[in-house]
This record gives structure tokens, sequence and C-alpha cells, in this order.
């Protein structure tokens, strides 16, 4: 049982990984080439929500490696382990903080 859920963390993970990988380097090229993106809508944010956009793409990208680490944990060692589940509680903790300071700031 642990070690099935080892494996969902696994492949959870690593598609936040590459989604958040591919979704960083597209907005990336469309901010960096000329402002507008494949779709022709313009990025008009300043230097503070680009990086406010880089810090939530960072911590959900921080989250999906700890999900992998953690089900690479579960699968060698069949249980786990107490240290990163502290750490993923904590960034998940930091991402919904995050997201209820943005709300309250609209």
């Amino acid at each position: 049982m642990i070690r099935g859920l080892g494996v969902f963390l696994v492949v959870v993970g690593i598609s936040l990984l590459a989604f958040m990988s591919w979704l960083s380097l597209w907005m990336y090229n469309a901010i960096a080439h000329s402002g507008t993106s494949a779709a022709g809508s313009r990025f008009n944010g300043g230097p503070k929500d680009v990086a406010f956009i880089v810090f939530v793409c960072g911590l959900v990208m921080l989250i999906g490696l700890a999900a992998t680490v953690a089900g690479s944990w579960q699968i060698i060692f069949g249980r786990q382990n107490k240290l990163i589940v502290a750490a993923v509680v904590v960034l998940g903790l930091i991402f919904l903080g995050t997201g209820m300071a943005v709300s309250f700031m609209e």
C-alpha cells in the first residue's frame, strides 16, 4: 500500500516538475520576445509581478520535487520519512499563505 502511494507521489511530482518547467519556458519566451504571447496577449505587469510569478512557479516546482523525493523514499524503504513530510507540509502552508495574501490584497 505505502509503495503504491509512493509510485503515485513520484508520478504526480514528476508531472508537476515537467508542466511547471514547460510553463516557465513558455512564459519566459512570451515575455522576453516583445512582451506578447503566441495568442497575442500582452503582459502588462511590472518587475514585482514577474518576481511573484517566478516565486509561485518555483514554489510549485519545489512541491513537485519534494513529492518526487517523498515517493522515491516510500518506494525504496516502504515507509514515510517524517522530515520530508514536514517539508511538504511547510511548502504547502507557504503556498496557501501566499495565495491568501494575494487574495486579500485585491
